[in-house]
C-alpha cells in the first residue's frame, strides 16, 4: 500500500558529586547502552550508570519525563533554568517541587548539575538520557507527518512496513503521528537517521524545478 523508495534525521552531596564529576569525564559508554559525546552525553551516561548500580534507570526516566515535561510546558521556567545570572542553588530550589518524588539517584544528580552549573543544560542532558533507555529497549523512534489523520488500519499497515524494511531483529518500532497541512498530501517519515520526504508539496516542488530547468 505504501512505497518508501525515496529516503532523505536536590542539592547532592560533596561525595556525590565526586562520584558523578569522575563518570562524566569518561568518554567511554562503559556498560551504557549507547555512546554519546558532548556535555549532555557524558552527563546522562554519568547517570545512566549510577541509575543502573541503584536498579533505577526506569524510575529514573520517569523523574526526567516529568521533569523535561515542565521545561517544555513552560517557557518561563526553561529561560530560567538557562539564566546565567541565576546561581545553581538558586536555580535547584525552585526545582525542589518537581523533585519530591524523585528518586534519591535523580534528586543527587540534579544537585550536582546545580553544582556544576549545568542545570542550563538540563533539557539536553533528559534528552540524551532519553535516548539511551531506547537504545537499552531497542526501540527505534519513527514520526510520521500527514496532511491529514490516517485511520488506525492505515497506520497500522504503515508501520508493519516500515518495521520490515527498517528495523533489525530484536528491535520494536514507536511510531507517532502528527499533521502538517502544509505538505498537502503523502507523509513524511522520520525514522531512525532516514528521512523519507513523500509528501504532495515536495513531489510538486521537484516538478516546479523540473520545469524551471527545462525553459
Amino acid at each position: 500500500m505504501f512505497s518508501l523508495a525515496r529516503t532523505r534525521l536536590a542539592a547532592a552531596t560533596l561525595t556525590a558529586t565526586r562520584t558523578y564529576a569522575a563518570t562524566a569525564a569518561a568518554s567511554s559508554s562503559g556498560g551504557a547502552p549507547l555512546k554519546l559525546f558532548g556535555v549532555s552525553g557524558r552527563y546522562a551516561t554519568a547517570l545512566y550508570r549510577a541509575a543502573a548500580a541503584s536498579k533505577a534507570t526506569a524510575q529514573v526516566e520517569g523523574d526526567l519525563a516529568s521533569i523535561g515535561g515542565a521545561i517544555e510546558s513552560s517557557a518561563k521556567f526553561a529561560a530560567f533554568l538557562k539564566n546565567p545570572f541565576v546561581s545553581g542553588d538558586e536555580k535547584l530550589k525552585v526545582l525542589d517541587a518537581a523533585l519530591s518524588n524523585a528518586s534519591k539517584v535523580t534528586k543527587a544528580f540534579f544537585g550536582v548539575l546545580a553544582q556544576s552549573n549545568r542545570l542550563a543544560d538540563a533539557d539536553v542532558i533528559i534528552a540524551a538520557y532519553r535516548s539511551m533507555m531506547i537504545a537499552e529497549r531497542g526501540e527505534v523512534i519513527a514520526t510520521v507527518t500527514l496532511a491529514q489523520e490516517m485511520s488506525s488500519n492505515e497506520v497500522a499497515a504503515l508501520k508493519k512496513e516500515l518495521e520490515t524494511k527498517y528495523l533489525a531483529k530484536g528491535e520494536s518500532l514507536e511510531l507517532t503521528t502528527q499533521v502538517d497541512k502544509d505538505i498537502l498530501g503523502g507523509y513524511i517519515v522520520e525514522i531512525g537517521d532516514k528521512y523519507l520526504d513523500l509528501s504532495l508539496s515536495t513531489r510538486l516542488e521537484d516538478m516546479h524545478k523540473l520545469l524551471q530547468e527545462s525553459i
